[in-house]
């Protein structure tokens, strides 16, 4: 036997608090704090003419803004994927696969006085120590270190 619904009237505090919240939450989280079903509650903003905002689809997405893409593209080429990420507020793999979209390319980060400093102390100091000493992240010094063949000494 189905279960059978029970209709639950539309209160003017319940549209109060649908006007003013459901533009920019989730329509899971509104229905949860209304006690109401999800599509009922979709049903009711359709029916008022509420619309999601653009900024509420574009955080839901993920999607970059224009001022995110103006700063990637000019830090990118002479900033860490590390200082990207913390400046616009996403993930070192967001600011990878955002750049390799847009075609964008490091120039060389590694200066000849950088190379030469990893070379002196990768075999004996500390990673982490190295990458802030380098202003590199761990992983990226890690990578060179292989690139020139440099090899941690066995204590």
């Amino acid at each position: 036997m189905a279960k059978k619904r029970i209709y639950k009237r539309w209160s003017k505090e319940d549209i109060k608090i649908l006007k003013k919240y459901f533009p920019h939450m989730s329509t899971q989280k509104m229905a949860e704090s209304l006690g109401r079903a999800t599509d009922s509650v979709g049903s009711k903003a359709n029916e008022l003419g509420l619309k999601k905002t653009e900024k509420y689809h574009r955080e839901e997405r993920n999607l970059w803004s224009q001022s995110d893409i103006k700063l990637l593209m000019k830090l990118y080429p002479k900033s860490s994927n590390q200082e990207i990420a913390e400046k616009v507020g996403r993930t070192i793999k967001s600011v990878i696969t955002k750049a390799s979209n847009l075609r964008l390319h490091k120039e060389n980060l590694w200066s000849p006085e950088k190379i030469k400093f990893l070379k002196k102390h990768y075999p004996t100091m500390n990673t982490q120590r190295i990458a802030k000493e380098l202003n590199h992240t761990s992983q990226a010094v890690l990578m060179m270190a292989s690139r020139l063949g440099l090899h941690k000494t066995k204590k």
